[in-house]
């Protein structure tokens, strides 16, 4: 069985808000405010940007409101 992080709010209609800062070639991964994850990629220093959801199984993924911000 997969390793299930405490910060993801799991269940019926449970809501989580994922979190990606990018800064240059430095990736930040946070879920409900907390850190799950950070790498560092050179292939991704520029570009576009989208969310893609792949179950793989019998589970349901939505997505609603997708914002992009630059940091001050």
């Amino acid at each position: 069985m997969a390793h299930v992080n405490a910060a993801i709010h799991q269940g019926l209609h449970a809501k989580n808000l994922l979190a990606v800062v990018a800064q240059g070639t430095h990736f930040t991964f946070k879920i409900n405010g907390a850190q799950v994850g950070a790498t560092s990629d050179s292939t991704y220093g520029a570009g576009l940007c989208g969310v893609s959801g792949n179950s793989g199984g019998n589970v349901e993924v939505v997505f609603t409101n997708f914002l992009v911000t630059v940091p001050n």
